[in-house]
């Protein structure tokens, strides 16, 4: 499924678009903000591929036109607790602060939200990471719990994203 809106698209991951992931993995600029922060080679890259084709997995390649920007995604897909985990980060140095990331978290957020049927979206967020804090503040995430590895998990409830989605969306109009 490709979902679109807001001048941007989200194209489920190939392997070649995972293998574009695995080099912005591996850049420091990416890693130093991962809990997973060794070299990722080629064959693990295509094994961990291999491992998310199920439908507990949603990974997409985030596109402005025809430019890869990053990846996003939903993990840990569960239709009986009505729960996931999402990510996100910018690969392309050069999309950072320009309103791609809120767009393609909106896309995201919906699909899990309206077309899943999910009621909670949990993030786990480096503890250092001001930037990416107030980022999950912003979308209606609240700071639970602390995982003992340097990381947060934030959650956000259906409810609270239909009351900041409106704000959000007039924010790239």
């Amino acid at each position: 499924m490709i979902l679109h809106g807001w001048g941007i698209r989200l194209e489920p991951l190939n392997s070649e678009t995972a293998e574009q992931v695995r080099v912005w993995r591996n850049s420091p600029e990416v890693s130093s903000q991962m809990e997973y922060r060794d070299f990722i080679s080629t064959e693990m890259q295509q094994k961990w591929l291999e491992r998310i084709q199920n439908n507990r997995y949603a990974y997409f390649m985030i596109y402005s036109d025809q430019v890869q920007v990053g990846m996003i995604h939903l993990a840990q897909i569960n239709s009986e607790e009505k729960t996931a985990e999402s990510g996100l980060f910018i690969g392309n140095l050069l999309f950072i602060g320009t309103g791609v990331a809120l767009a393609a978290s909106l896309l995201l957020l919906d699909y899990a939200f309206d077309t899943l049927g999910l009621e909670t979206i949990r993030a786990k967020v480096k503890q250092d990471n001001i930037q990416a804090e107030q980022y999950n503040r912003l979308l209606g995430f609240q700071k639970t719990t602390e995982t003992g590895t340097g990381f947060y998990i934030w959650e956000l409830s259906r409810q609270a994203y239909t009351i900041k989605r409106p704000k959000l969306t007039g924010m790239l109009a």
